[in-house]
């Protein structure tokens, strides 16, 4: 059992968030470094076709026989929060909600899990200001255990920034850019 880490590559850049938001990073997986940046939201993939390279395949690492462990959570998720000309990458991490694990409710496939998280009244600090934002955020999603197709979709249902000092608010624009899965490649086959 191995990390699932997304390889980022000129061919599949499309399913990853814009590297001029979100700079690609370099990651070791078991002695083998992959480039690896943020999962674009309302992309469809197969998680474990972009989580291998040559290196990994000749290292033994992958095979074609791979499926993807029972267990995946929603890590994190990157919002894009613009207000009047400024603009700022945020970051939040989603292991600790409860609704951050994808899970299991369809009885004729049990290979395919359901993610349905709920972000209640997330309050998050503007750097270098005396507001933070509250927000609300939903995202649902699906992946194949067996065959590796993944989705993640994003809704914003309310926003606002406040400011700490006085309670008045203002608004702003909220993208959500992209997310991090926690999730691990098995293989019943070998021993």
């Amino acid at each position: 059992m191995s990390k699932l880490v997304p390889v980022y590559r000129k061919e599949s850049k499309h399913l990853f968030v814009d590297s001029d938001l979100i700079k690609p990073k370099v990651v070791e997986l078991n002695g083998i470094f992959v480039l690896t940046a943020p999962l674009k939201v309302n992309q469809s993939f197969s998680l474990l076709g972009i989580s291998q390279n040559e290196e990994l395949l000749e290292a033994g690492e992958v095979d074609m026989t791979d499926s993807i462990g029972p267990v995946v959570l929603l890590d994190r998720i990157y919002l894009l929060i613009t207000v009047g000309e400024e603009k700022e990458v945020l970051s939040v991490s989603t292991l600790d909600s409860e609704t951050s694990k994808f899970i299991s409710n369809d009885r004729v496939n049990k290979y395919k899990l359901n993610l349905d998280y709920f972000g209640d009244d997330i309050n998050y600090p503007i750097k270098n200001s005396e507001k933070y934002f509250k927000f609300r955020l939903t995202l649902s999603g699906m992946i194949n255990l067996e065959l590796g197709e993944t989705i993640v979709h994003s809704n914003l249902t309310t926003f606002k920034l406040t400011n700490v000092k006085d309670g008045s608010t203002c608004e702003a624009e909220v993208e959500v850019l992209g997310y991090d899965l926690n999730a691990t490649r098995v293989n019943h086959n070998r021993k």
